[in-house]
């Protein structure tokens, strides 16, 4: 049960196994036993995988906490950010001249999320941002 609850984590936040899998300071292979309940993750890779949004709780005993309203997984708030640099750009608001620009600004973003909220600043992984500047 743990193992599938954990795949079902890392699938709606959206990480690739291997992401994933260094996240929790494990290897791919580790994920691959933990999400077919050959093993599990210990305490303190539980630990790491709560900072980037994974719901711990539901992991371990299948209950999802409600959420605050004001909470949301560093991939949503990326996605959010994204969105709101779309629309910006093709309102003519602003100007992404380039994907280092791009990638500029929504560190910047991410910085200053982390600083109002006191949570570590988001990695932004390959695969995201391929996926959303492509």
């Amino acid at each position: 049960m743990i193992g599938e609850r954990l795949k079902q984590e890392r699938e709606r936040l959206g990480y690739t196994q291997e992401n994933f899998a260094a996240a929790a300071g494990a290897k791919r292979r580790t994920l691959v036993d933990w999400e077919r309940s050959v093993s599990s993750p210990t305490a303190v890779q539980l630990g790491e995988l709560s900072k980037i949004g994974v719901n711990v709780n539901y992991i371990v005993t299948g209950e999802r906490e409600p959420r605050p309203e004001s909470y949301y997984s560093n991939r949503e708030v990326e996605d959010a950010m994204h969105e709101w640099l779309s629309d910006a750009k093709s309102l003519g608001a602003i100007e992404i001249d380039s994907r280092q620009t791009y990638e500029f600004l929504l560190s910047l973003f991410m910085r200053n999320v982390a600083k109002v909220t006191g949570a570590k600043s988001s990695t932004i992984t390959a695969d995201i941002r391929d996926n959303k500047t492509g």
